[in-house]
């Protein structure tokens, strides 16, 4: 079965989900449910194995069915409630090459580790929680028993593009527009311009003047959960000050302002990094379990600010720049031939490793909002009603993704419950943990501060519930 150009365009990119603590299924009962999957639809991705020959999916035989399942789906003893973080970084250590994925069964958690080549968050959104909603309800995963689109690249293209032709033209010039000048914020100033009297900032070395540092192949994470409130407050804060902003732009542009403040700011100038899902411009009811969103670089003129990146955005997906450049992935995947052995590593490695690494000047930043994941509200969480803070029993739901160079933060945003859970990917060998920790902190604390309290320092971050790591 040969792969699609746009899942080989991951091909050495892991995923990891870790969620709790909730009441979780034996690990017998999901097997079982697996199984009833296999059952319903055995062409499911996650009866899936890589072909250690090519860059191919080699279906499970039925008679094989039973050990892929003991295989895929394995026990695991409850992380350390207080390192969250230290548990998703050995998940990324152990991932088995030849799996595309693995689901871990604890009591109170859960995890996924999942090579990004086999789906992005469409997937692991949708098929982790409702495994173990069936192994604890004890029903077959009707769920996911629905048909994938054929050729939903092609359908897409045609529906949007082929409707006005115009649209293509759009698309090239939106990717070619110049960008606007930075401006000061209409909340605080813009990013990465000089800190206001009173805001201390903690430096990060130059790569210039920065000694080599050790390779660390392995990502370090930072994982933590906002208050119960937080969604609360972002959408009457956004109503009355931004309404033409999202929860989500509101995220990214405190997120850029913490990175900022602690010293990890992008140069003054440059934009935001995001994802965007180009299923959107598939029919109602078309369904992609592959890799279909695309990372882009987007100028807003402010990127401080969540109204000029929504409407910058919303510019972006109205050209269809998104999904002509999941077209260029494509093509380029296709082109891609790699060595088998790389097509699931946990993280990225190029031919020959580099023993050391210089720090980079400024970092990327990647930002992601997977928004609210119904399936995952469904689960039996423990720690009380939504919008509450439980403290350690804090329901919380991280997402951490292999970050695409060694430049690059990883931001990812999960709404549950009320609260932000913030994932913080990055390799450790360019940035100083403790850095990237402060900015989680400071976003997680307080995201409107940041965008209405220019004088707010970073010495002392308020500790918020989560992998305190």
């Amino acid at each position: 079965m040969r792969m699609a150009g746009r899942d080989r365009a991951w091909i050495g990119r892991r995923h990891i989900m870790l969620a709790g603590p909730a009441e979780m299924p034996d690990v017998t009962a999901v097997r079982m449910a697996a199984e009833q999957l296999f059952t319903m639809k055995p062409d499911h991705r996650l009866f899936r194995r890589l072909d250690p020959n090519s860059t191919k999916w080699i279906p499970t035989p039925t008679g094989d069915i039973r050990r892929h399942c003991v295989a895929t789906i394995v026990p695991m003893d409850d992380p350390d409630p207080d390192d969250l973080a230290g548990h998703i970084e050995r998940l990324y250590t152990s991932a088995v090459p030849t799996l595309p994925f693995q689901i871990y069964v604890g009591r109170q958690y859960a995890a996924l580790s999942m090579a990004h080549c086999l789906g992005d968050g469409w997937l692991s959104t949708n098929a982790f929680p409702d495994l173990l909603r069936a192994g604890l309800d004890g029903d077959p995963p009707v769920t996911l028993t629905g048909d994938e689109t054929v050729l939903p690249l092609a359908r897409a293209l045609i529906g949007f593009f082929g409707r006005d032709p115009r649209r293509l033209l759009a698309a090239v010039g939106d990717s070619r527009s110049s960008r606007p000048k930075t401006t000061q914020s209409r909340f605080v100033r813009a990013a990465g311009t000089p800190a206001p009297a009173g805001t201390e900032r903690m430096p990060v070395a130059a790569a210039g003047n920065s000694p080599s540092r050790p390779v660390e192949p392995a990502p370090a994470v930072v994982a933590r959960r906002s208050p119960g409130s937080t969604l609360a407050d972002i959408r009457n804060w956004r109503d009355a000050h931004a309404p033409e902003s999202t929860s989500a732009t509101v995220l990214f542009a405190a997120a850029r302002v913490a990175f900022d403040r602690c010293g990890l700011g992008p140069p003054a100038g440059t934009g935001v990094f995001t994802l965007i899902d180009n299923r959107r411009f598939l029919p109602a009811g078309a369904t992609v379990a592959g890799n279909f969103a695309v990372g882009l670089h987007i100028d807003p003129v402010d990127p401080a600010d969540p109204v000029a990146i929504s409407r910058t955005l919303r510019q972006t997906v109205t050209s269809g720049r998104s999904l002509a450049t999941l077209c260029i992935v494509a093509a380029r995947g296709y082109r891609q031939r790699l060595p088998p052995a790389s097509l699931s590593l946990p993280t990225l490695q190029r031919q020959p490793e580099p023993t050391d690494v210089r720090p980079p000047t400024h970092p990327c930043l990647v930002l992601n909002h997977l928004g609210r994941v119904p399936r995952f509200e469904q689960l039996r969480w423990i720690g009380g009603s939504a919008g509450t803070d439980p403290g350690p029993a804090a329901p919380q739901l991280y997402s951490a993704s292999t970050p695409g160079g060694d430049d690059v933060i990883s931001v990812k945003f999960v709404e549950l419950r009320g609260a932000v859970s913030v994932t913080a990917t990055f390799h450790p060998s360019s940035f100083p943990r403790s850095a990237v920790a402060a900015a989680i902190d400071l976003l997680c604390a307080g995201p409107l501060d940041l965008l209405t309290d220019p004088d707010r320092t970073v010495t002392n971050p308020s500790p918020v519930s989560g992998a305190n790591r």
